[in-house]
């Protein structure tokens, strides 16, 4: 899911991923988290941080998520994206993908986070967060846990929203990297020459005695 600088709870995208109800709890679990995983870090918090919160019996979540990654990229605000935001962007996902890995999850769902309010074009959420992902799996400690990712969209049904379907670009970016490389151009190699053989001078007969 995504936070804001604040840390307050409330975002269409927050209200999707962790369903109706769940804001409050989450709002407190996430200022509490916050402490424990950035401590002496003071608010507002910066792009490029992550708050992993665990699920609570109190939690209103679906039974098989044990917890939500929150994190912050940069508000764009009709500018594109500079290279200092691309970069928190990715750390923020990375930083992600490392604490679900650390807390023995197997799978992580991930929305276009960005993509709505935030204001980021679809082909840099979704450069973004398979750049963050390249990272995660380069890694020479490589994932302990993890061996599933899966991408999911804003929730078409709902009239509010005005954002443009992500999942056919994380799919053609997945197809992309699934796909065999395109075949190299033959090397033209030139035909081996053999040397031309020495001429040997003709044996002398000596005349006969």
């Amino acid at each position: 899911s995504s936070t804001n600088p604040d840390l307050i709870s409330g975002g269409g995208l927050e209200q999707g991923v962790t369903g109706p109800g769940t804001s409050k709890f989450q709002e407190a679990d996430r200022r509490i988290e916050w402490q424990k995983q950035y401590p002496g870090w003071n608010l507002p918090a910066k792009p490029g941080v992550c708050i992993l919160v665990p699920q609570r019996s109190i939690d209103p979540l679906p039974a098989n998520c044990k917890a939500v990654a929150h994190v912050l990229v940069a508000r764009l605000g009709g500018r594109p994206p500079d290279n200092t935001d691309v970069s928190s962007f990715r750390t923020a996902i990375y930083t992600a993908l490392i604490k679900a890995d650390n807390s023995g999850a197997t799978s992580i769902a991930i929305p276009p986070v960005g993509g709505g309010l935030y204001g980021w074009p679809q082909r840099d959420v979704v450069s973004g967060i398979f750049g963050a992902i390249t990272m995660f799996a380069d890694k020479p400690r490589r994932p302990k846990h993890l061996q599933r990712i899966v991408f999911f969209d804003f929730d078409i049904n709902d009239s509010s929203n005005k954002s443009p379907p992500f999942v056919p670009l994380f799919q053609s970016e997945v197809d992309a990297r699934a796909a065999p490389p395109p075949p190299q151009p033959a090397a033209v190699v030139a035909p081996a020459v053999a040397p031309l053989p020495v001429p040997t001078p003709p044996l002398a007969v000596a005349p006969p005695p």
